[in-house]
């Protein structure tokens, strides 16, 4: 619901144990970025920014080692059996966690119907609370809850990667992100903390995981061990361009970056809010997450469904009260024709009396003609 109103205003909020960011979204343009401590500071911030934009939406992206994937195949179900399939799934993978979602992927080859899913959840809420509590206090309305990883998919469609398989490496404030695809789907993603002290090159750290993590890829058998692995590096500060140098393609890496200006140019976000905070680029992708990874509980969702039934019943009210507003003025209208059509008859019989009254009296009136 949230993603088919995408020229709607609302709010954006990036989330991660450093801090926070949030900005403005207006007719799908992203406006007025600003970076936010995650303190009582940052928190009356967010406070004075809703009360300053009542009635918009929140979206939210949260970006944290506090949470868990889980691939999982379910036999193929539509509308409400499906929704309620994938809550019982989710009940009994992740359990210890309310936030969590089910996201739909492409169906499993075979004779067999059956689709594919990732279970994705949030398991400490606590970097949320607050924020959510503000917005509670505030009486505004959660658009949804995303983890960051969720972001990869519409960035590598709106880039076209359509490499099979893919590892997305970009850098944190909490550390080395490391999210890996299979054509455009995600499949799981870490957070890496990287102690950069270990090492006079700070990137050497960042290598380090990034091969860990291909060596996980081999162990679970998502990747061969001889296969090339297709490793982008999300630059945009352009500061990762010596890290090509320890993923050597004879180690099983073709590394790639996508540098500063091409983000700029292909999400068509503005410089200034990329130079005012890194986490312009995850707002802008925010609007486009999928749905069915929205983290919301139930409780979240139903009163989603209720405030958008209400903004539903308020714009058929609306359209209602326009026709009638319509429909009266085409009659006030109508009826000050007819009156304007009656004057001028009116006047018209008037006028014909006027001169038939003259042509009598030249010829010695009515007793002439009789």
């Amino acid at each position: 619901m949230f993603k088919a109103l995408t020229l709607n205003d609302r709010i954006l909020l990036y989330l991660s144990a450093a801090g926070a960011s949030c900005a403005l979204y207006r007719h799908g343009t992203l406006k007025e970025v600003h970076s936010l401590p995650s303190d009582e500071e940052g928190w009356e911030t967010f406070n004075a920014l809703l009360l300053n934009h009542p009635g918009k939406p929140v979206a939210i992206a949260v970006d944290t080692v506090d949470e868990v994937y889980r691939q999982d195949i379910l036999p193929r179900a539509y509308g409400a059996d499906r929704r309620e399939m994938t809550d019982r799934r989710l009940r009994q993978l992740i359990h210890h966690s309310a936030y969590r979602a089910a996201l739909r992927q492409k169906p499993v080859a075979g004779p067999g119907r059956q689709d594919r899913y990732l279970m994705m959840g949030l398991t400490n809420a606590e970097i949320v609370r607050p924020w959510l509590d503000i917005l509670h206090v505030r009486g505004a309305h959660l658009a949804g809850i995303w983890l960051l990883p969720a972001l990869a998919i519409p960035l590598v469609k709106q880039f076209r990667f359509s490499q099979t398989r893919l590892l997305l490496v970009s850098e944190q404030t909490g550390g080395l992100r490391l999210t890996y695809l299979e054509d455009g789907e995600l499949r799981f993603s870490r957070l890496a903390p990287v102690d950069s002290s270990q090492h006079e090159n700070p990137l050497e750290s960042y290598a380090e995981e990034i091969e860990r993590t291909r060596q996980s890829l081999v162990g679970q058998r998502l990747l061969a061990r001889s296969e090339s692995l297709r490793t982008l590096l999300l630059d945009p500060l352009n500061t990762l361009a010596e890290l090509h140098a320890f993923l050597p393609e004879s180690a099983g890496f073709q590394c790639e970056s996508i540098h500063r200006a091409q983000l700029l140019e292909t999400l068509k976000l503005p410089p200034t809010l990329l130079a005012e905070s890194s986490d312009a680029l995850y707002l802008k992708l925010l609007p486009d997450a999928p749905q069915s990874a929205n983290l919301m509980t139930r409780e979240q969702h139903a009163n989603t469904r209720l405030h958008w039934m209400k903004r539903g019943l308020q714009f058929v009210a609306a359209a209602w009260f326009g026709v009638a507003v319509l429909t009266s003025a085409l009659l006030l209208l109508d009826a000050w024709r007819l009156d304007r059509a009656a004057d001028e008859v009116h006047a018209a019989m008037l006028e014909n009396q006027a001169k038939e009254a003259r042509l009598l009296a030249g010829i010695g009136g009515t007793a002439a003609i009789e």
